[in-house]
């Protein structure tokens, strides 16, 4: 028995969603991006062609890309996990922002681990969003760069955020999210399904956004008026309900200034894809199974 480090998690993601949407085989730019957004921490898994990165980026980046073969095809990857800003860690570092929150409902309170009471309190998303983009925007100044040798911002290459080199990804590269990122999306009801051959649903980067524009200006008590008239909110749980606000906010800051994702980019998404009539869960398992098999 072992932890499965958050690192490889994200690279067998990767292996598994261009599995099982068939992208194996293909050019590296037909490939899919993964962004996932588990409880403790997010990671992002991309190829990346290294003709196009700069001598800076080669000089930091290289050591750390991920080199595989599918499918007579081979394979350059950058990923990185960023400990500390999944969805709950994010959550709790953000509740200890102010005690009186713009983030939460008029009417809700809560103790954050390790910090002070917190009440929610009436305001919009513009308020939310101020508070919220201080974690990511914050880290590129405040961060350790999470173990990489050097910073972005010292060694003047592109950023992912908290001094994490990211190099950008090829101009018309899909990116595919998961765990929260979908969680969120399909619970509130705001992926719809996708045209493609894949069982697969897509929403807007910019709809994270929207949803949040709803979400922070409902008081605990018309959220709880919601859970009667809003489809698929009947069995949501009261914090996940509480928290909405923040999770949107958080989802949305991540993908536009943490991952550098364009407002109105598509992502795909989807908990599981259909494979020869059978539903097979997106998940990093199947990844580091078809690694192991090569």
């Amino acid at each position: 028995m072992f932890i499965m480090d958050g690192l490889d998690e994200g690279v067998y993601a990767w292996v598994t969603v261009n599995y099982l949407l068939g992208r194996l085989g293909k050019d590296s730019a037909e490939t899919v991006g993964i962004m996932d957004l588990g409880g403790g921490s997010t990671q992002i898994a991309f190829a990346v062609d290294t003709t196009t990165l700069s001598a800076e980026e080669r000089s930091v980046v290289t050591p750390k890309l991920h080199r595989m073969s599918f499918s007579g095809r081979s394979y350059t990857l950058y990923a990185h996990s960023y400990l500390g800003f999944g969805l709950n860690s994010a959550r709790e570092s953000i509740e200890k922002m102010a005690q009186e929150h713009p983030c939460l409902p008029a009417g809700f309170e809560t103790t954050p681990k390790g910090g002070q009471k917190t009440s929610g309190m009436a305001a919009t998303a513009a308020d939310c969003t101020a508070v919220v983009s201080k974690l990511i925007d914050d880290s590129h100044s405040t961060g350790s760069h999470q173990g990489w040798p050097t910073s972005c911002t010292d060694a003047k290459i592109p950023c992912g955020f908290d001094g994490v080199p990211q190099p950008k990804p090829a101009p018309n590269m899909q990116f595919f999210a998961l765990s929260y990122l979908y969680d969120l999306a399909d619970s509130f009801k705001y992926a719809t399904e996708s045209a493609g051959q894949h069982t697969t649903k897509d929403m807007e980067v910019s709809d994270y956004k929207k949803a949040a524009d709803s979400l922070c200006q409902m008081s605990m008590a018309e959220l709880e008026a919601a859970k009667g008239t809003k489809p698929g909110w009947a069995d949501m749980k009261d914090e996940d309900l509480f928290t909405a606000c923040i999770d949107f906010t958080f989802g949305h800051s991540l993908l536009t200034t943490g991952y550098h994702r364009g407002e109105t980019e598509t992502l795909l998404m989807a908990q599981s894809i259909e494979v020869n009539g059978k539903d097979v869960e997106t998940q990093w398992c199947l990844g580091a199974a078809l690694q192991a098999m090569q």
